[in-house]
């Protein structure tokens, strides 16, 4: 028997590369819903989670936060393994103890700050653009009642991830040891379910490709807590 729950359908209608977005600013500018970030990597893996009203006034306040400094970017090329990368040089480690050439992350300023080396270095300016480049954002439209709705739909869809990462990665939580940080490579939870909801996800994959790490999350159960998926028996 299938769990109870609010259903909710996700309607996958575009992926887009970074830089086709400017072909779809109509787009962008008339929609918002559930968002994901796509790294290209092997194997391609989801890298943020998002929702918003409006996806062209979000993008903007993404891109901007990446250029300038303000959300972790990473070194990583599409050979690399998001999830075996975090690993590596991200997980338990304190913001001293990560490489800052494999691994950016924002920080209070120190004795030692410098604008030059935060805002000039071409190496880090590569890392953010190189980042951006390897991205896909993939957009789906929910039959939600209102933003909490599709605000809960999003924390579903991190935490779902958090686990997965998690448990690939063979730790009880695949995070760093900065607690600003902790769910940034993912996203943060803004809000927490509130009942349990049952996920079907639409798309077309001759026409839309969506990594199985989002696709086989299928639900929350409110009770237990825990996050549904596509190959649970009901």
């Amino acid at each position: 028997m299938v769990p109870s729950g609010r259903e909710i359908k996700l309607n996958w209608q575009k992926r887009i590369h970074a830089t086709q977005l400017d072909d779809e600013i109509d787009f962008l500018s008339k929609n918002g819903g559930i968002y994901i970030w796509i790294f290209n990597g092997t194997p391609p893996r989801i890298t943020y989670v998002g929702e918003t009203e409006c996806y062209i006034d979000r993008f903007v306040q993404h891109f901007s936060n990446i250029l300038t400094g303000r959300f972790n970017t990473y070194a990583m090329t599409p050979e690399d393994d998001f999830v075996n990368y975090l690993n590596e040089y991200c997980h338990d480690k304190s913001f001293d103890e990560i490489d800052k050439n494999k691994f950016y992350i924002p920080g209070k300023p120190s004795p030692d700050f410098r604008f030059k080396n935060t805002y000039f270095e071409e190496n880090l300016l590569k890392m953010h653009r190189n980042y951006l480049e390897n991205l896909d954002f993939a957009f789906a439209k929910g039959n939600f009642k209102d933003k909490n709705e599709r605000r809960e739909m999003e924390g579903i869809l991190i935490k779902g991830l958090i686990e997965l990462y998690s448990k690939e990665a063979n730790v009880e939580v695949l995070e760093s040891k900065i607690p600003r940080s902790r769910q940034i490579p993912i996203g943060r939870i803004s809000k927490n379910p509130s009942q349990s909801y049952e996920i079907e996800h639409q798309h077309d994959p001759l026409k839309i490709q969506l990594p199985e790490d989002i696709i086989n999350i299928r639900g929350y159960d409110f009770e237990s807590k825990r996050i549904r998926w596509a190959n649970e028996k009901g």
